[in-house]
């Protein structure tokens, strides 16, 4: 029975039992995984969200990211210094995260990755590009107008041009030409 006990405190089992979450995040993981490999739904984001979603949980992993306060000195630190002390994820944190160099740099590789070409040879689809600056700018003026700031009004018009109406009928209507020309 001791032995089991020990191989119970080395590994990472009791954190599972202790917290039963982990086992549905990791499965969410693994959902988005084949996702996002198999059925090829988005895997530009799915596949590094879910990698992300798997090093977070795992059990054990101590991915944690320690809270910058002046009792644990992390804000004099240096991004190595911080590596050394805190671990890897903390340094990644405040390098990119904290900062805000990831944002910019995750859509800049998407946006050299698209592929126009589909757009160019069917200039109709350019319609769709359009609908979506024009829902933007329709979208920031109208909340401005409510009496939104300008940045709410910004991230609204984001939301409401791009992310709306063109992100779900655009593919719809790609994958419905794509199989009438293969008829």
């Amino acid at each position: 029975m001791e032995i089991i006990n020990k191989l119970y405190d080395m590994t990472a089992f009791g954190e599972l039992i202790e917290e039963p979450r982990t086992l549905l995040m990791l499965f969410i993981a693994m959902v988005m995984l084949y996702l996002g490999i198999k059925k090829r739904y988005e895997p530009l984001l799915l596949v590094p969200i879910a990698f992300g979603l798997l090093l977070a949980n795992f059990p054990d992993g101590q991915m944690s990211v320690t809270q910058a306060t002046d009792e644990n000195g992390i804000l004099h630190l240096t991004l190595l210094e911080i590596a050394k002390d805190h671990g890897i994820m903390n340094m990644l944190y405040y390098s990119l995260i904290k900062t805000g160099l990831l944002p910019p740099l995750i859509f800049m590789g998407v946006g050299a990755m698209t592929d126009f070409g589909p757009m160019l040879r069917n200039l109709r689809l350019a319609f769709f590009g359009a609908a979506a600056q024009i829902g933007i700018f329709t979208v920031l003026i109208s909340a401005v107008a409510m009496g939104f700031t300008l940045k709410e009004a910004g991230a609204l018009g984001i939301i409401g041009g791009a992310d709306g109406p063109t992100r779900f009928i655009l593919p719809s209507f790609l994958h419905l030409t794509c199989w009438a020309r293969l008829r």
